[in-house]
């Protein structure tokens, strides 16, 4: 029998793809998408690494500052009450107000509950097989896109983890334990894999198609697993948000490397001894 959570999170994943497939304002949009006709797939995906590295690092990318910096921050009050979070989402179940979380949450676990790569692969499966029967070029090219997104995704995030080494909520509940490099699970906690991998998807999704009603279900439930995350005790509430940044950043690069260049005009203001300008790229 299916339950009332799993049917909730199971419509607004079909809502998403049915809003991408079947709409005729989105199925009728044209193409951005363009490969570097000298890549392979190994090539492409290093030099897909390196893009990534240098749009989110650069100092002239403005927009990768502001996410860091805003996550930063939040991240530095998040690490400040995760303990918190924790007893009142994962441990006294308070989940306030109005039991919002719970209910946001459990949409999540439709994310969790068949295991990330079946959900992951269904996912894929349906949007390219989908753009084939209907001859949908871009829902194709989104598709790859989602698969280059998540396995950098899980590269950066799979390295951290053993980096860092946080013990998860659920085994003393202190977030100040670390052990880095000893591959126990237990201590894979930041950041989170759930939450990179399906914001690094629906991220994608969201940058590759402009009407709201497609990138407000997007995010919302990407949002959801990373409820899900820590209202089950597997995740801190900063590793979710450090997971979160790490999938929307690189899945906003990989869609901004392969988008068609002449689409656009890029113009920012800029100082310098000369005066006040613009620059603008094309």
């Amino acid at each position: 029998m299916t339950s009332k959570k799993e049917f909730s999170g199971s419509l607004v994943v079909f809502l998403i793809i049915s809003l991408i497939i079947i709409h005729p304002k989105v199925y009728s949009q044209e193409s951005n998408y363009t490969i570097p006709q000298n890549e392979n797939l190994l090539s492409g995906l290093w030099n897909d690494v390196k893009y990534v590295g240098h749009e989110t690092f650069s100092p002239e990318h403005n927009q990768s500052w502001k996410v860091l910096t805003y996550a930063g921050f939040a991240a530095m009050l998040y690490f400040g009450s995760d303990t918190e979070v924790r007893e009142e989402y994962a441990t006294e179940k308070d989940y306030q107000p109005a039991g919002v979380p719970k209910y946001f949450g459990e949409i999540g676990n439709i994310y969790d509950q068949p295991g990330t790569y079946y959900f992951t692969a269904g996912l894929l499966g349906t949007f390219y097989g989908s753009g084939k029967i209907f001859n949908n070029t871009k829902l194709q090219e989104t598709t790859v896109l989602m698969i280059r997104s998540l396995l950098i995704t899980g590269l950066a995030t799979s390295v951290l983890k053993v980096a860092i080494g946080r013990e998860r909520p659920y085994v003393d509940g202190d977030p100040n334990e670390y052990r880095p490099f000893s591959f126990n699970p237990d201590y894979m906690s930041m950041p989170s894999g759930h939450s990179s991998s399906i914001f690094a998807m629906m991220t994608v999704i969201a940058k590759q198609y402009d009407e709201w009603y497609i990138k407000v279900p997007a995010y919302a439930f990407a949002a959801s697993v990373t409820a899900q995350r820590i209202n089950t005790d597997k995740h801190w509430s900063s590793d979710v948000l450090i997971g979160s940044t790490i999938g929307y950043l690189i899945g906003s690069a990989i869609v901004k490397r392969y988008q068609y260049k002449g689409r656009y005009i890029d113009v920012q203001p800029t100082v310098s001894s000369r005066g006040l300008g613009l620059n603008v790229k094309f």
